[in-house]
């Protein structure tokens, strides 16, 4: 899918929305100790990609001190308490004690400590941290069995080789280890790093293969296949994970994914789904203006139509005055929407 100006078009490039971006005077930052031990309760994320800096810091420096998923202890709360700046030297530190973890989980908290900490210092950092701590795992943890977290972190790394100015050299290190899983018989899936590290180098190949035998099939383990066919035959199947609208996908897959991705079931999203729609309006495409038409009023969708309408004027305009010299309900909603052009 093309977006409507370049530099969306180079965020999706570089992994969008799987980022995250620092803000300063947010309210939350008033008590950033606080807001930050309720990141990890989001299943989402609170702030999608737009994270208050002092809560950013707050957050990965409490996740450190996790022991069992537990972030209520004194220890996290005395290690949230620091606000400052992460230096390169911490940000390993916190990468390594997500390394020495041993726990199930699911992929958004292994998420937000990766790319918070690449937002408060940088991507090669980060990166480089992640590979050396899959570099320097025993090979007895390939499998990921009740112990999920190194899977979770190499499967990311995908989103930092997509950043990283070294993205070469990078993606050669993971490739070798990938190569030594193979050479262990790791067992495939994605909870494991052999299962990780295909999905995240190996596109609809890797997805073939890692994802052959899996139960479940959460959509974020699909961010990398640009085959629209794999899409729907996972979406279209009632046995498998629930899932979320992903414009990620959108991206690589293209507009095939429309109409399942733009039904009214996909669309109960609650909160989330300004989110999404404002990430769906990166798109140049009828569909999603055909969608942005139909949430102008609704309730749930928040302010993302009205913005959607305001910083695409001069794309929507030509052809919501087509839509509205038509009849019935289209055409209303239609003379509706342009009242939102600036």
């Amino acid at each position: 899918m093309e977006c409507h100006t370049p530099e969306q078009q180079r965020l999706y490039e570089r992994g969008w929305p799987y980022v995250a971006e620092l803000v300063d005077g947010h309210k939350d930052d008033k008590k950033p100790s606080v807001s930050a031990t309720k990141v990890f309760r989001e299943y989402f994320g609170v702030y999608h990609v737009k994270w208050p800096r002092l809560t950013a810091a707050a957050f990965v420096r409490g996740s450190a001190k996790t022991t069992d998923g537990d972030w209520d202890s004194p220890a996290v709360a005395k290690a949230a308490a620091d606000t400052g700046p992460v230096s390169d030297a911490e940000a390993e530190a916190i990468i390594a004690a997500a390394f020495e973890r041993r726990v199930r989980c699911d992929l958004n908290e292994p998420r937000h400590i990766l790319f918070a900490l690449e937002a408060l210092t940088s991507t090669d950092v980060v990166l480089e941290a992640v590979v050396k701590g899959l570099e320097n795992l025993p090979k007895k943890r390939y499998s990921g069995n009740d112990d999920e977290l190194p899977a979770h972190l190499a499967y990311l790394s995908a989103f930092l080789l997509l950043r990283s100015d070294k993205r070469a050299a990078f993606a050669k290190r993971l490739e070798a280890v990938y190569d030594a899983a193979v050479k262990a018989k790791a067992p495939l899936g994605e909870e494991t790093v052999r299962g990780a590290l295909d999905l995240a180098l190996h596109g609809n190949a890797g997805a073939a293969r890692a994802l052959a035998n899996s139960h479940w099939q959460y959509w974020y383990w699909y961010l990398h296949v640009d085959d629209p066919a794999v899409h729907q035959t996972r979406l279209a199947d009632n046995d498998k994970s629930d899932w979320v609208p992903e414009s990620r996908i959108l991206f690589l897959a293209g507009e095939k994914l429309l109409p399942v991705y733009t039904s009214k079931k996909a669309l109960r999203q609650g909160k989330r789904l300004p989110f999404i729609l404002g990430d769906f309006g990166m798109f140049a495409h009828e569909g999603v203006l055909d969608l942005m038409i139909e949430m102008v009023g609704v309730k749930g969708a928040g302010e993302a139509p009205a913005d959607y309408f305001k910083a695409n004027a001069a794309w929507a305009r030509p052809r919501l005055e087509k839509r509205a010299r038509g009849s019935g309900a289209n055409a209303v909603k239609a003379k509706a929407a342009m009242g939102l052009l600036k």
